[in-house]
């Protein structure tokens, strides 16, 4: 009887079990939820605030996702001040998947760029999600980064109105020299 080594035992054991498991119903399968950032590296201008918007949908069409808690990193030297989490917001569970409220989407969490904050600078972070799939603890993470950029240009109020004031000064001078030149002929 020819015999096969460790490896292959172990592989074929290990399928075997699997199969059967499958076949018995069993769950061999990992905790199912899909965790996506709309933007994950925004270009932020300075002295603003931007919102992550996330989705989380629970792919599970037997149970019910329970989220449980965050956490995150953040290379800001001003963390603390300049991230705000929003997980409260999030539901505490998650309907089977095909079901209504089998997803989330909302503002996750946000991060503020002082005014002060040198352009061209890139923050880095991650913020992760644990959650419980039918008595399973897991956790799903996104990576993220910032990018802060320079405030966009916008004219001041008393600009505007000195260049109102001299459009209509312009105007107001033409009109009156083209009022002389009809009177003459």
């Amino acid at each position: 009887m020819r015999r096969f080594p460790v490896t292959v035992r172990s592989a074929l054991a290990t399928t075997v079990v699997a199969g059967g498991l499958w076949l018995l119903g069993g769950s061999v399968s990992k905790a199912q939820l899909n965790f996506t950032l709309a933007n994950s590296s925004p270009h932020v201008p300075v002295g603003t605030t931007f919102q992550f918007f996330a989705t989380l949908t629970n792919t599970d069409p037997n149970n019910s996702i329970s989220l449980d808690s965050d956490s995150f990193t953040y290379t800001d030297p001003n963390a603390t001040s300049n991230f705000t989490d929003n997980f409260a917001n999030t539901p505490l569970t998650l309907n089977p998947s095909g079901q209504s409220g089998d997803s989330w989407t909302g503002d996750l969490f946000d991060v503020t760029v002082p005014a002060n904050y040198v352009p061209g600078t890139v923050y880095t972070g991650s913020y992760t999600i644990n959650f419980t799939d039918n008595g399973v603890s897991s956790s799903v993470t996104q990576n993220f980064s910032v990018t802060v950029v320079s405030k966009a240009s916008t004219p001041e109020l008393s600009s505007l109105l000195g260049l109102g004031l001299l459009v209509a000064g312009g105007v107001w001078s033409y009109r009156r020299h083209r009022r002389y030149e009809v009177v003459e002929d």
